[in-house]
């Protein structure tokens, strides 16, 4: 149709539409965009940074209590800064024109892979070649995939698979289950590969077992991981490399509207998890730390006191990225000791929890550093200016006990 409010519905635009989010939910290449520039904004943000990070490492490092707190327990590596330990150069794949085998990976060539799919799922199958990358999409003398349903000598054509998508030796193939698949059928096929300068193809069996259909997540079913190298078993993975404090990003008033959801004048401090997270060393967390650069009290007092500007506004940042921190330090110790209290307190909770009692739910750390920051911005410079300006001589007031007051 050629307005959009007409748009023809269907099967087939069902089956275009499912094609196309498979694909691109399974590319790799897209995958691997995707992290590149997720890695050059992250690369960004920590060059931007690196002065905040000096100076909140100088001021932990020059007090025992702040070091002891963070620098032991709170330092985090910079998910795109790595180094291989122990691997020498990887070695460049350097394909064939025309290849002299195509294989199921870690699979005898000819031998039937099996595997067992959900009944709302597609099956992942993975290969290993020596091919180029280009050998089925190049204009002169490109390979043919073709993937057959087997009913004993009977051969029929399938065109529900995407793939293979081609990658330093390995390939990648989704195939889509027919629709009157059921559960507990096993389902035979062949996958045949035919190069224009092979007399015989490549073929390699596979069947599936139609297994009960699993509940997806929101965003539809996980991505599948790329295809490892043979030599790939864990040691030589890459190691984090180099310290670096929490991703702390300024956002100012035109700003406000894109985050979610909106800040307004009082926000503070908002702290998300990282989509590099689990990459830090220790697999630690990895905090985005959003700070309000035009909350109210801020501009306040930047109106009244005699301070530099500058000065108001790195006392700002700084205090509420230390609050943040110690905010997330002490729910790990409260995580830790529920924990060992639970393990020991199981049979008692058990009892409390028939009779109906229950337990508090904890709230999310993210919400709690947002809402104690949120209180706390009102007072942060003016007790910042007002600790650092008391003196030793100045008069103590004792009260009738006899303690100072």
């Amino acid at each position: 149709m050629n307005s959009r409010d007409r748009l023809s519905g269907g099967d087939l635009r069902v089956e275009i539409e499912t094609s196309l989010e498979d694909f691109l939910r399974s590319c790799e290449r897209l995958r691997e965009l995707k992290d590149r520039r997720q890695q050059e904004a992250t690369t960004e943000i920590l060059d931007d940074a690196r002065p905040l990070e000096k100076i909140l490492e100088s001021v932990m490092k020059q007090n025992p209590t702040l070091s002891a707190l963070f620098l032991k327990g709170m330092r985090i590596s910079n998910p795109h800064d790595t180094t291989n330990t122990k691997a020498g150069p990887k070695d460049v794949f350097k394909g064939k024109q025309h290849p002299t085998f195509f294989q199921f990976k870690d699979r005898e060539y000819g031998k039937e892979l099996r595997r067992s799919t959900p009944q709302n799922h597609r099956c992942g199958l993975a290969f290993k070649t020596d091919a180029v990358d280009d050998y089925f999409t190049r204009a002169v003398n490109p390979g043919a995939f073709t993937v057959h349903r087997t009913s004993g000598a009977l051969r029929a054509p399938v065109e529900t698979f995407s793939g293979p998508e081609l990658r330093d030796g390995f390939a990648s193939v989704r195939v889509k289950l027919p629709p009157n698949a059921q559960v507990a059928d096993e389902l035979r096929y062949v996958a045949v590969v035919q190069d224009p300068m092979r007399d015989e193809p490549f073929e390699n069996p596979f069947s599936i077992t139609v297994a009960a259909p699993v509940k997806q997540a929101s965003g539809g079913p996980p991505s599948p991981q790329p295809p490892k190298g043979p030599d790939d078993k864990g040691k030589d993975e890459p190691t984090a490399a180099g310290i670096a404090m929490p991703n702390i990003i300024p956002i100012h008033r035109d700003k406000w509207g894109a985050q979610e959801p909106p800040f307004d004048k009082y926000t503070a401090l908002r702290i998300v998890i990282s989509e590099a997270s689990g990459n830090g060393s220790a697999g630690q967390d990895v905090y985005d730390f959003f700070v309000n650069m035009d909350n109210l009290y801020l501009l306040n007092e930047e109106k009244v006191s005699k301070d530099d500007v500058r000065i108001l506004r790195a006392r700002f940042q700084y205090g509420l990225v230390l609050l943040g921190l110690a905010l997330i330090h002490q729910d790990k110790q409260n995580r830790t000791d529920r924990e060992d209290h639970e393990a020991k307190e199981e049979d008692t909770r058990g009892e409390e929890s028939e009779g109906g009692r229950g337990e508090e739910k904890p709230q999310r750390i993210e919400r709690r550093v947002e809402e104690v920051t949120k209180a706390l911005a009102a007072v942060l410079l003016p007790t910042i200016s007002s600790l650092g300006s008391l003196e030793i001589e100045m008069p103590i007031v004792i009260d009738d006990s006899g303690e100072a007051a």
